[in-house]
């Protein structure tokens, strides 16, 4: 069974010193590469959507979009940073509150930042976006300093293993259910299932 492999956090040269490949020239290496799926996660905003959508439509491969974001809690203490997917084949409902997702990151003055309960709170009714939490997240930082320290979890003392790995570890979880603040910590091949054009791992 043949598997592809569907990037989840890629940055543009719309997202200023983080990415420098326009979307068509990404585009084109995905799908040069076997993909079926890529996903444009520029930094703080949707610059290069409509740009990605077409580029991905021209090169034969389904087109996902979403935003690197910073987040705060409710005194502004600084979470780090997580991705935002919009899920698919919603008749638009993903793509509708990752445009207000972005709104509210923007809504204030300073460095563009979300809170984790005003992400909660758009989620709660029909959950249409997937958090992917990477090493830049809150979660991600500590897990990643307590498996190269030795500290605080089970993976403690596996430095050397950790250092071969640190940059494909990604932590995905899905919104809370209804009712519910607990997240659920889900693999990656999981939230690709979730995303358009995704094969089954």
């Amino acid at each position: 069974m043949d598997v592809t492999f569907s990037h989840l956090h890629v940055a543009s040269h719309l997202s200023a010193h983080y990415g420098v490949t326009s979307s068509a020239a990404l585009a084109g290496l995905a799908a040069a590469d076997g993909a079926t799926f890529l996903a444009l996660t520029d930094r703080d905003g949707l610059y290069g959507g409509p740009k990605h959508v077409g580029a991905c439509m021209a090169a034969g491969i389904s087109p996902g979009l979403g935003a690197d974001l910073a987040f705060v809690d409710e005194e502004q203490r600084d979470l780090g940073r997580a991705v935002e997917l919009s899920c698919g084949q919603n008749a638009g409902a993903g793509f509708g509150q990752l445009c207000r997702l972005v709104s509210a990151a923007h809504a204030k003055k300073g460095a563009p930042a979300v809170s984790r309960g005003s992400l909660e709170a758009l989620l709660v009714e029909d959950p249409q976006l997937v958090v992917v939490l990477g090493p830049e997240s809150d979660v991600g930082f500590r897990s990643l300093r307590g498996m190269l320290l030795g500290r605080g979890g089970r993976w403690g003392g596996g430095g050397r293993w950790c250092r071969r790995i640190i940059w494909s570890l990604r932590w995905c979880v899905t919104s809370p259910r209804r009712g519910a603040g607990v997240w659920r910590r889900r693999p990656a091949c999981w939230v690709s299932r979730r995303l358009p054009g995704c094969r089954r791992c």
